[in-house]
């Protein structure tokens, strides 16, 4: 039965990527708390089955069949807690935003911008990601890549403190602002975003 388990979970990893066992590692401790009570109730079942006096009255096949029945609700229940914990990628929220800075508020808006994108992310658990960015030959063109967990985490965001203050002190600063809503295209990858960067680059 351990085997039939650890299969179960083996394939997950293929299915699913390793990223979500990893990165959610206590979604499983319910199910597999789940499994040992169900294989525990297995256990003391085949005990009853043993002293019985007729041990014809219970076919070979039907003990078989539960078996794998459990096996079969053991892997159900792991895929509904793994999904449960872990939001569709069609549910994420990400998009850029383009700016054009005025030139002359572009060093006290990238200090604003810097201080709001890092309460973001250290204070919501919902903002993935805000990473600020500016063209190389076009210091006053802000690119902004924004990803949230799905729409409320956004609106969440809103109307948060940091927010509201990058947005009533930098008003006068932005020229313009196009917000491009995008699609991801593989989302599997997604977890290891900048986990290959240094820190402090």
């Amino acid at each position: 039965m351990l085997n039939s388990i650890h299969q179960i979970i083996t394939g997950l990893q293929n299915e699913h990527g390793r990223r979500v066992l990893i990165n959610r590692q206590r979604a499983i401790e319910p199910v597999w708390a789940a499994y040992m009570k169900a294989h525990m109730l297995w256990k003391n079942r085949s005990n009853v089955y043993s002293s019985l006096p007729l041990p014809n009255l219970i076919p070979k096949h039907m003990k078989n069949m539960s078996r794998f029945l459990l096996i079969l609700l053991t892997n159900l229940l792991i895929l509904q807690v793994i999904n449960a914990q872990q939001p569709a990628a069609s549910t994420r929220m990400i998009r850029i935003a383009e700016l054009e800075i005025i030139p002359q508020y572009l060093t006290e808006y990238k200090k604003i911008l810097q201080e709001e994108a890092a309460a973001a992310i250290a204070k919501e658990p919902g903002v993935v990601a805000i990473f600020p960015m500016a063209e190389a030959e076009h210091p006053t063109k802000i690119r902004i890549l924004e990803i949230y967990a799905d729409k409320a985490a956004y609106e969440a965001h809103l109307k948060t403190p940091h927010f509201l203050h990058y947005k009533t002190t930098t008003t006068k600063m932005v020229a313009s602002l196009k917000l491009v809503e995008m699609d991801c295209l593989d989302s599997a990858t997604m977890a290891q975003l900048f986990k290959k960067m240094p820190s402090g680059q």
